[in-house]
């Protein structure tokens, strides 16, 4: 049996439920820990065995940034065998190459299951795949589940406050491979730099890690540096703390943490990314590429290209990216009665059973001065919250305003908005961005009408 089997990338309508982030981007693309699904996968198998399924609105864009080595964003049906992989699904890369091993080997209906039994991956027919891939994912009848065990195994997140838990653990899975095998060049989904950009350069940048007196001017201070990972071009300066004691901090490409920052273990930061002085990045925090931050972060995720760069705390928080979060933005993330924290992702209030929740941000999200996030409060792509007093726990997709009301932020604002902050961060901005989010201004005007409480586009008009 041939093990170069095809290997499909599977996003489709189940990802609307991980929230704002998943609204921009395939489910695949959100990064946990130091890796995005794909890039898990383009370490774990041939790159070039790679496929993508992609939810319509988003096909544009994967076509555009053609994400090499992710070639082609279908599979035609044939005779062969292709492994389908839920695009919501994260774990260690050693546990992936894992699942590999088991499915490469295996027969067709042979499928992967995390521990709450729900499938990670399924070997196939490439000829099942048309009827299959429509079908709800949970109907995997007829395939012979087995189960991955290891550190890190893989599991399939269907919502988004489940990531923060999971990132931690993620992060000393990342650290020791990446200590093994070294760093490599980053593509960021929908986003083509300039080519003499100085961003573009940094993300290509790949090697090993050097050790820290090449990375750290004299009066920083490390502790337990053995569990600190520089790549060559990170620069820790003078009176910054880097403390590994807990977890181990990695610190990519065009990392530059500035004097009295604090990094705290486990943590990653991604190529590019700036800690302002005086910073408090605590324990259990991811930052993509290119960001900038400042004040205080604890447990929190952050895609690339976002910036938090006042003081103010930020707290088990999702971020996508293009946020800027204005000065003294201070988001929840534990209730006064320490209670369960509900969350309304745009279609009801959740309870998630969880104490420790904080805000999810969409791309494109914009917070004025001094905002103030309620526990578990939820930004929608495009939406801009200012003024005085507690926003609204649901400021929708395209919402503008605060604690005083909120209105349909202006569509050709907002897009006029979105093509400044690429320009300022040497990133082209295209006619494909703009029909993104046209159809997220769209898709969202349901979510808007219930929100300021008024009749959802189409509703015939009361006699």
């Amino acid at each position: 049996m041939s093990t170069a089997a095809p290997v499909l990338l599977l996003d489709d309508d189940h990802a609307w439920a991980l929230g704002p982030l998943a609204d921009t981007r395939p489910c695949f693309e959100i990064r946990l820990g130091a890796f995005n699904l794909r890039e898990r996968l383009q370490r774990t198998v041939d790159p070039g065995r790679l496929r993508a399924r992609v939810r319509p609105h988003l096909k544009a864009l994967l076509d555009e940034t053609a994400l090499p080595p992710v070639p082609s964003p279908s599979l035609e049906p044939g005779d062969g065998s292709c492994i389908v992989v839920d695009g919501r699904a994260s774990g260690s890369i050693e546990a992936w190459r894992e699942v590999f091993q088991v499915l490469d080997a295996g027969p067709d209906g042979l499928r992967v299951d995390d521990e709450c039994g729900r499938w990670v991956a399924a070997r196939l027919k490439t000829s099942q795949l048309p009827a299959w891939i429509d079908e709800d994912l949970a109907t995997t009848a007829g395939c012979q589940p087995v189960r991955i065990h290891g550190s890190s195994p893989p599991r399939v997140f269907e919502r988004p406050w489940e990531w923060i838990g999971a990132n931690a653990e993620l992060l000393f899975a990342d650290a020791e491979h990446l200590r093994r095998e070294g760093f490599s060049a980053r593509t960021i989904f929908g986003v083509r730099f300039e080519e003499d950009s100085a961003r573009a350069e940094i993300l290509r940048q790949t090697g090993t890690w050097v050790s820290a007196r090449r990375a750290v001017d004299p009066g920083a201070l490390l502790v337990s540096d053995a569990d600190v990972l520089f790549a060559p071009s990170a620069r820790v300066r003078a009176g910054a703390v880097i403390d590994a004691e807990r977890g181990p901090v990695i610190l990519c490409p065009g990392v530059v943490v500035h004097p009295l920052a604090v990094v705290t273990g486990p943590a990653y930061l991604g190529p590019g990314t700036v800690v302002n002085p005086g910073a408090k990045l605590r324990e259990g925090t991811s930052l993509g590429a290119h960001c900038k931050v400042g004040g205080e972060i604890e447990e929190s995720v952050v895609q690339d290209l976002s910036n938090k760069q006042h003081d103010g705390f930020l707290g088990h928080a999702v971020v996508g990216s293009w946020v800027n979060l204005g000065a003294d933005t201070n988001g929840s993330d534990l209730k006064n009665n320490y209670g369960s924290v509900r969350v309304d992702l745009g279609d009801g209030i959740e309870d998630t059973g969880l104490t420790f929740v904080g805000p999810h941000l969409g791309d494109h999200a914009k917070t004025g001065i001094d905002t103030m996030l309620t526990t578990g409060a939820v930004v929608g792509v495009c939406g801009n919250v200012f003024g005085g007093g507690f926003a609204p726990r649901l400021v929708p997709a395209f919402g503008w305003g605060g604690s005083e009301g909120l209105r349909e932020y202006r569509l050709d604002a907002a897009i006029a908005t979105a093509r400044v902050v690429f320009s300022r961060r040497q990133a082209r901005f295209t006619e494909r961005h703009e029909a993104l989010l046209r159809a997220l201004f769209d898709r969202s005007a349901a979510q808007r009408a219930r929100v300021f409480g008024r009749p959802a586009p189409g509703t015939p008009p009361e006699r």
